[in-house]
């Protein structure tokens, strides 16, 4: 279950926050990536984790 009251709003703030991670590390110049998990629980298993992987991403060089 999610905390948040509506899955627009989770999906709205995980891909501004996707955003922001990717902008950021382009301008120190680290390479960055995103990876499209939506529900995978393969990453869910990876994380240790039941809730809803709404965004992930690969940083580093």
């Amino acid at each position: 279950m999610s905390d948040y009251t509506s899955y627009q709003t989770a999906m709205q703030l995980a891909g501004f926050l996707g955003h922001r991670v990717y902008l950021s590390s382009n301008y120190l110049g680290i390479q960055c990536s995103g990876i499209g998990a939506f529900y995978d629980d393969e990453t869910q298993s990876f994380l240790e984790t039941k809730m809803d992987i709404l965004y992930a991403m690969a940083i580093g060089n």
